[in-house]
């Protein structure tokens, strides 16, 4: 078996995880990217849009856009430099992505999923948005706007409360919200909405193709009460 020692594209150390070998370097190149990457897809995948590919992630970072906050925070304009690279449709598409994210309203347990946190996934993210209503409304929102200086804490101590999620989840979370995640949850609007738990268990699909002597609407009418019908691939059990 080949052993990488070292990070084949900044040749810095590599630290193994599991079966898994991770760059040490925060800051190499290869390994921002590939999160904007995924944050960019997964934002795409969450809000129903599509077009934005790794290739256009890529020359965004050439361009500067080094991390999902530079990228919520930078305005593609007509006639700029970085319309000239990327395209006047994909500079459009781009816009588009960045005025949904700011504009939606995120439970704090998918604006860390938008963070695309190793290990964080869409199971752990559920299970955060409803322990936090129930155990911290209080301390850490005041009228609906989160207290930060709480958020520290709030995470240690839910993590505390949990069986079954990698131990190091939490460090992850923590320094990444130590880095540039704290600024994304600025500019995010953060609801601290109690989920309606039934809803929440119900089975989610997506339907596609034709029905035989049945419309779209009417089988989605069909299963209702049963089932809940979304938009996005990444939301769905059924297709």
């Amino acid at each position: 078996d080949i052993v990488l020692d070292q990070c084949p594209f900044c040749v810095q150390d590599t630290v193994r995880d599991g079966a898994y070998l991770f760059c040490k370097n925060v800051d190499c190149d290869e390994r921002l990217v590939k999160l904007l990457i995924k944050q960019v897809q997964f934002s795409q995948e969450f809000l129903g849009l599509k077009g934005i590919s790794e290739r256009t992630v890529r020359k965004l970072y050439n361009l500067g856009v080094s991390n999902f906050y530079d990228l919520l925070t930078t305005e593609l304009k007509s006639g700029s430099s970085e319309e000239d690279s990327l395209g006047p449709s994909m500079t459009v598409k781009l816009n588009t992505l960045v005025s949904e994210i700011k504009s939606k309203e995120w439970t704090l347990g998918v604006a860390f999923r938008l963070m695309q946190v190793e290990d964080f996934g869409r199971s752990t993210s559920g299970k955060f948005d409803k322990w936090v209503p129930r155990n911290t409304q209080e301390s850490l929102f005041d009228n609906g706007v989160m207290v930060t200086e709480e958020l520290p804490n709030t995470i240690s101590t839910f993590f505390g409360s949990q069986s079954g999620i990698n131990s190091k989840v939490e460090g992850r979370l923590m320094e990444y919200l130590d880095t540039v995640g704290m600024s994304i949850l600025s500019i995010l609007t953060i609801n601290p909405v109690v989920l309606d738990e039934k809803a929440e268990a119900l089975p989610k699909f997506i339907v596609t193709g034709s029905l035989n002597g049945m419309t779209k609407k009417e089988f989605s009418s069909s299963l209702s009460g049963k089932a809940v019908e979304v938009t996005s691939m990444s939301q769905a059990d059924y297709l």
